[in-house]
């Protein structure tokens, strides 16, 4: 959902003994996915990531020759924890993309990237975008 920045998720589980569990009813769910040496999956802050009008996933990249940022479309995977998701195919390691203000970007906006202390995971930027 592009307003709420929220993902539907559908799973299966089996009923808890001890909860009845109705339709309808919400939770807060939490998982972790261990990467493994040759796993392909870029992990990027999940705040990078958005929902595309076509209902798949986008990060800004930013063109570091002049700081033009363009959409990407990328397919995600797990996430890693509540704030890193893998990215599983559609970015490389090393790219940069933009991590904060993503709702306010367009393609070929410019912006002054700065790294993100201490997210040593990815090469994210976050900054103002240039007049």
């Amino acid at each position: 959902d592009l307003v709420t920045q929220t993902y539907e998720v559908t799973f299966t589980m089996r009923a808890p003994e001890d909860v009845n569990v109705l339709p309808g009813m919400t939770a807060e769910v939490s998982w972790t996915r261990d990467l493994r040496a040759g796993d392909p999956a870029v992990l990027i802050p999940a705040s990078a990531a958005f929902s595309t009008p076509e209902g798949g996933s986008a990060v800004w990249v930013v063109d570091p020759a002049n700081g033009a940022v363009s959409r990407r479309t990328v397919r995600t995977g797990a996430f890693r924890s509540e704030n890193l998701i893998a990215v599983l195919d559609g970015l490389r390691a090393g790219e940069l993309i933009a991590a904060a203000g993503i709702n306010h970007l367009r393609d070929g906006v410019t912006v002054r990237p700065s790294l993100l202390a201490g997210d040593p995971t990815s090469e994210s930027v976050s900054g103002e975008t240039a007049r």
